[in-house]
């Protein structure tokens, strides 16, 4: 994956500079120790469930710890509407294009007035003519959630690409369809669904590289970690931690799903939540969601005394 950079959007440069990069890939360690012999970890997961079990709506959690492969989850193969976490599998869908040449990260696509979308993003206040390079459509649609990059690439590919790519990344729970796509607060006839852990285990392949390719799985991993918003899963991230996440939010679905760069160790945390008290109430639930892992990765002696406050501030 290689091309000049040729437009003048400089924020996609992040990508050519990844893609042209050597490659490297830690291999993380195998299986330290069984959970019955880490009593923390299993004062983790306790919380973590009964905080679960006490969502007023529906939530499905899935939580993998990348050095050990300790796995604790909750409801995790429940469909929810995937609201904007399906953009993950489509960054991962063009990014299979690309590594099979039939796309370019330097090729440009045209924004018309169809192409133009409304809610998260700036594009759709762009000119109509404006060119954009693939690398820039990963770019806004990854950080910033864009509607329209979203939209430019789902044109430019085709829906049926992307329900055969899914397949083929071992995606089998998670759809697209047309009515999923549209931003309806109402529900629609065929919605967008998803797991969390299909999510999860997308997240995991990007990971340990094995997602499409190495280089592929390191540009949607550094995409995630210059999400632009911080908040939900970030908002309470100790200082110095690295996050790579994306959020979703639609039609009463809240989630976050991200991988956490901890002093402990690695590891991947999907939350979901649908029909919530509301999106204010959803999104504090996630960051507690997410603070309560923090407290174990972080090495604190009593996982029920709560991590000092971040010093990133949420939105």
């Amino acid at each position: 994956m290689s091309g000049v950079f040729l437009t003048t959007a400089a924020a996609a440069s992040l990508i050519f500079k990844i893609a042209n990069r050597p490659c490297k890939l830690t291999t993380p360690p195998h299986f330290i120790e069984s959970s019955a012999n880490d009593p923390r970890w299993l004062q983790l997961t306790a919380e973590l469930q009964t905080k679960a079990n006490r969502f007023p709506g529906r939530v499905s959690v899935y939580l993998k710890d990348l050095q050990t492969g300790r796995l604790w989850t909750h409801e995790p193969d429940e469909l929810l509407p995937s609201a904007s976490l399906i953009k993950i599998p489509i960054a991962a869908s063009v990014l299979k294009k690309i590594e099979s040449q039939e796309l370019t990260l330097d090729t440009k696509i045209t924004l018309t007035n169809q192409g133009r979308v409304s809610g998260s993003g700036r594009l759709k206040w762009q000119n109509s003519g404006t060119k954009f390079t693939v690398a820039d459509l990963l770019f806004y649609m990854i950080t910033e959630s864009d509607n329209t990059a979203t939209k430019l690439l789902l044109n430019r590919l085709g829906l049926e690409y992307f329900q055969s790519a899914f397949s083929s990344l071992g995606l089998l729970a998670t759809n697209i369809t047309p009515d999923g796509l549209r931003l309806s607060s109402r529900a629609v006839p065929r919605e967008n669904y998803t797991t969390a852990r299909e999510i999860g285990e997308l997240l995991e392949q990007a990971y340990k590289g094995s997602l499409v390719s190495l280089q592929a799985s390191q540009i949607l991993i550094e995409l995630m970690k210059n999400l632009k918003h911080r908040e939900r899963l970030a908002k309470t991230l100790p200082r110095g931690w690295q996050i790579a996440h994306k959020t979703g939010l639609l039609r009463h679905a809240c989630h976050d799903a991200g991988i956490i760069y901890s002093p402990m160790g690695d590891y991947i945390l999907v939350v979901m939540t649908w029909k919530g008290p509301d999106y204010k109430n959803a999104k504090h639930y996630i960051s507690k969601m997410g603070e309560i892992t923090y407290r174990y990765y972080s090495g604190a002696s009593d996982l029920a005394v709560s991590y000092p406050p971040s010093t990133i501030r949420g939105i």
